[in-house]
């Protein structure tokens, strides 16, 4: 026979994809707070040149 679904059994299942959905949502953010924030306009007025020579790896880079 077939289980019955309750109502607060469908509650339970609500409450529990509301606090998951939370979560992701706080871990979103948080993760947002870590990556440039827009104030950091910097890196949008360096030259190509300027650019190229800040992300290329060298021997001093290293040690």
């Amino acid at each position: 026979m077939p289980k019955t679904i309750r109502h607060c059994d469908i509650s339970r299942a609500a409450l529990l994809l509301n606090q998951q959905f939370a979560a992701v949502i706080q871990s979103k953010k948080e993760l947002s707070a870590l990556t440039v924030v827009s104030g950091s306009r910097w890196l949008g007025k360096m030259s190509n040149e300027e650019l190229a020579e800040l992300f290329t790896l060298t021997r001093e880079s290293l040690n």
